[in-house]
């Protein structure tokens, strides 16, 4: 197993030793566009959909008992 991830190395070495030196050997460059700047209609929170919202009911705190002996054993 050694020899053949040493052969492999060799051989990856010998591309690279052949590609790298030649004179027309240009690397490919990705192009990435910058994203859209995000525009917020800030007239839309002012409009009267948002008004008409209501906000949900607060949920009360937990009054049960918390955690269990052994949490791996099905219930």
């Amino acid at each position: 197993m050694i020899m053949t991830i040493l052969g492999i190395v060799l051989l990856g070495g010998l591309v690279i030793a052949i590609i790298l030196p030649k004179d027309n050997f240009v690397a490919p460059v990705v192009r990435v566009e910058r994203p859209q700047e995000p525009q917020i209609n800030w007239v839309v929170l002012e409009g009267e959909e948002m008004k008409q919202l209501q906000s949900f009911p607060e949920v009360p705190d937990y009054q049960g008992p918390v955690g269990r002996d052994n949490p791996f054993l099905p219930f």
